[in-house]
């Protein structure tokens, strides 16, 4: 990994923990586990992945951050070829209404190509990218939600620049989760 994209990746963890931080103890945070569906830019192929982000309030009711990560696993080849997928990213949400949010951020999207039965040597890339999007809490209870999110996704081509500069989509994601609040 690259200097530039370890010390990018250490500043948004720092950012996070000192945003979650400035909220205060009283202020409860989200777990948010939740199933995704994802369709790569030209590709027919719908993927279905799992995921977990913990979500907490910066101005309460106006602003949130969330940290996520996700897995997926596609087999190729019979099983011969496998690809692991994990995005970590790195969101903040404007709230306009307590229902709705709409924001972005950052993520750190990493795959690994696994060679099983072959002598062909694993490969893991990693690019950075950023993502938009939005969605809807429909509440359960007092502290569950149900929360339906979209975003669409734009990853760094190439090793020149840290961030895309193209922003043509390269994949969009619907996920649906459960919020509990703690």
């Amino acid at each position: 990994m690259s200097v530039q994209l370890t010390r990018s990746v250490r500043g948004a963890c720092v950012v996070l923990a000192l945003t979650f931080g400035a909220a205060g103890p009283a202020v409860a945070a989200e777990v948010i586990p939740s199933l995704h569906l994802t369709r790569e830019t030209g590709q027919d192929a719908v993927r279905l992945s799992g995921g977990l982000a913990v979500r907490g309030p910066v101005v309460r009711g106006v602003l949130d951050t969330e940290l996520g990560i996700a897995y997926r696993q596609d087999l190729y080849e019979g099983g011969d070829v496998r690809v692991h997928s994990w995005p970590i990213t790195a969101s903040l949400w404007f709230r306009p209404q307590r229902a709705l949010y709409v924001g972005g951020g950052l993520g750190w999207y990493n795959t690994t190509v696994e060679y099983p039965y072959s002598h062909y040597a694993d490969e893991t890339t990693q690019r950075v990218g950023v993502h938009l999007g939005g969605g809807v809490r429909v509440p359960l209870s007092r502290e569950v939600s149900m929360d339906l999110g979209g975003r669409y996704v734009f990853r760094q081509h190439g090793h020149g620049a840290l961030l895309p500069h193209d922003f043509e989509a390269d994949s969009w994601t619907t996920t649906l989760g459960v919020a509990v609040r703690f």
